[in-house]
């Protein structure tokens, strides 16, 4: 679960805003649904307390010249971000290699140290922000499952949609070489295909993924996929492509007009 501690602590009547604090892990799969939430509260003024490991997940640039908004990292040093990933590959390795009952009792000290940390930041804030201290708390009403594909728009301004997003936001003025490659294929032609942030795929099951792809990309002719890898995954990857002795399968697979591989963090869109 998300270590999510949101203090909603007042609202202004006149133009129903809302003093929101958040607070969040720096892993992808808490800060980026974070993020949107916090994204979706633009009109309020927001807080939002994480791990400097998020900077490689979000993109804060574009909001941090906003006076409502406001981002601090629970570790300010220059080292934060390397102490950061070390903590999170070491979990990762740990995990690979015992038992779930031994790995969750092998995270307790790491959690712990971290939710102090941001208990601790919490309490710096609010002290020092006293708008958000001495208020009335309110609650929001969180979706979590859309009656539709995608997200709704919900009028009441305590109302909000949280769970699986989709970005709707145009890439016209993202001008890099994914969203070059993307601008140039036909319209629904890209398959995209995620291979998680933190998750390791076995050596095994990533030669069968990489080989049924393959398979629908010889059997699909006006199809290209976009590859996402991280860390791990793509070390995998590249060692499965290098053991593959068939012709046809190298040929699709080194065509970078059929196939995009990203080993960086990919924009969710």
């Amino acid at each position: 679960m998300n270590l999510l501690f949101l203090l909603l602590l007042t609202i202004i009547p006149q133009a129903f805003s809302l003093n929101a604090l958040f607070l969040s892990f720096g892993a992808a799969g808490h800060s980026i649904p974070m993020f949107e939430l916090v994204k979706a509260m633009k009109n309020h003024n927001v807080t939002f307390i994480t791990e400097v490991l998020a900077q490689s997940y979000i993109n804060t640039e574009m909001y941090s010249n906003r006076s409502s908004f406001q981002l601090i990292f629970t570790n300010d040093s220059t080292d934060a971000i390397m102490e950061e990933n070390k903590i999170q590959q070491d979990i990762i390795e740990y995990f690979m290699n015992h038992s779930l009952f031994d790995s969750l009792f092998y995270m307790i000290p790491t959690v712990s140290r971290t939710t102090n940390v941001f208990m601790h930041k919490a309490v710096h804030v609010l002290m020092s922000d006293q708008n958000l201290l001495f208020t009335q708390s309110n609650c929001l009403n969180l979706i979590g499952i859309p009656p539709t594909l995608y997200p709704p728009s919900y009028s009441h301004h305590l109302t909000k949609y949280l769970g699986g997003f989709i970005d709707e936001s145009s890439i016209d003025h993202v001008d890099n070489d994914l969203t070059r490659w993307i601008k140039f294929k036909p319209m629904n032609s890209i398959l995209y295909v995620a291979f998680g942030s933190t998750g390791i795929i076995r050596l095994d099951r990533m030669k069968n993924l990489i080989h049924g792809l393959v398979e629908f990309l010889l059997q699909t002719d006006s199809a290209c996929v976009i590859l996402a890898f991280r860390g791990r995954n793509y070390n995998n990857y590249q060692i499965v492509f290098t053991e593959i002795q068939n012709v046809e399968y190298r040929r699709i697979l080194v065509d970078d007009q059929r196939i995009k591989i990203e080993h960086q963090f990919v924009q969710q869109k």
